[in-house]
């Protein structure tokens, strides 16, 4: 007998999850996550709104804006945008992302910008929290930058906890 409510529980609870996934539905959030990198910064706070359509039942694709601080002696600040994917299977996520961004840099002694490129992999998975519209979603992160805001490579492991709106 408790197998088969944990079964309907189970059940009950994907069909919610899997409904906010369908094809021709919208959602929209954002995420911020701080992690620590290979290039020797103290750490990186990074902060992303994202928009995106259901091009297909549990396939979502759509845009990223990022804004980064890099917490380094140079005061930079980092903006950029990119597209990104989603795929949705058994209520969980799996994500990639291309992202181009520029930096200027704040220093006295000299006035340089930079630009490169991040590719982003995600898996996570979204739990609804009011009703079937507002979800917040953990999620694991691996992040590829390159070009020469990079020093040409760069790479990072974190989470993160986006909140997002699906309608």
């Amino acid at each position: 007998m408790r197998s088969l409510i944990s079964t309907i529980v189970l059940v009950a609870a994907f069909g919610v999850a899997s409904a906010q996934t369908d094809k021709g539905r919208w959602v929209v959030g954002g995420s911020a996550n701080l992690s620590d990198t290979s290039t020797g910064a103290d750490g990186i706070f990074n902060l992303n709104i994202r928009g995106g359509y259901f091009l297909a039942d549990n396939f979502a694709a759509g845009l990223n804006l990022i804004y980064i601080d890099d917490n380094d002696v140079f005061g930079s600040r980092i903006y950029g945008i990119g597209p990104w994917v989603r795929y949705y299977y058994g209520g969980f996520y799996a994500g990639v992302g291309y992202d181009f961004e520029s930096v200027k840099f704040n220093v006295d002694l000299f006035d340089e910008s930079a630009s490169g490129t991040q590719l982003k992999l995600e898996a996570g998975y979204p739990v609804f929290i009011f009703g079937e519209t507002v979800a917040l979603e953990p999620s694991l992160n691996y992040w590829i930058g390159g070009g020469d805001l990079y020093e040409d490579s760069a790479n990072a492991f974190g989470t993160r906890v986006g909140f997002f709106l699906y309608f």
